[in-house]
């Protein structure tokens, strides 16, 4: 397996991440699947598995020219972290919705893993709200245990169907 620098894949995911909002800006999402290679796959946990680009490019055009995908505003990202090792970069990416005439902003994050190939290109996305969920989860958890241990409190096995409030000593 050829080998990524961090910032070559960083690199490759800015250019990919700018060439996304062209395609959000004008609407027309036929050159998504050029951005990847030819066999590549893409992954997306609430509507299957594409196979290659003609696959990738008939779901993006269809997913993202029709609602809720043609009204997104754009996919900032919250985060992001590279594995060079594995050339993946892992992301978590926002989506947010126009405003529906009462202030309110609405969103919905996923995780994305890309997997770099070279040259631009990447061979597998992964995108998948469930993988927002399981990730938030995970940090909440950590945060909660990091707190009860901060407040002396048992650690969360040992405190388990108590609340935090009735579980002092």
């Amino acid at each position: 397996m050829k080998t990524f620098s961090a910032a070559e894949i960083t690199d490759a995911y800015e250019a990919f991440h700018q060439k996304v909002a062209g395609f959000v800006a004008s609407g027309d999402w036929t050159g998504y699947a050029d951005l990847f290679t030819p066999d590549a796959v893409y992954v997306e946990h609430a509507m299957g598995t594409f196979r290659g680009r003609e696959e990738i490019r008939a779901w993006s055009v269809r997913t993202m020219t029709s609602y809720p995908g043609r009204v997104m505003t754009g996919f900032p990202l919250s985060w992001q972290v590279v594995d060079a090792d594995a050339a993946r970069l892992v992301c978590e990416v926002r989506n947010p919705m126009p405003d529906p005439g009462d202030g309110t902003m609405l969103e919905e994050p996923n995780i994305t893993i890309m997997t770099y190939a070279g040259d631009g290109l990447f061979s597998r996305e992964e995108d998948g709200r469930f993988l927002a969920i399981v990730a938030n989860q995970g940090v909440t958890s950590c945060l909660c245990h990091r707190a009860i241990n901060c407040l002396g409190e048992r650690s969360p096995r040992q405190s388990r169907g108590r609340s935090l409030s009735s579980s002092a000593t």
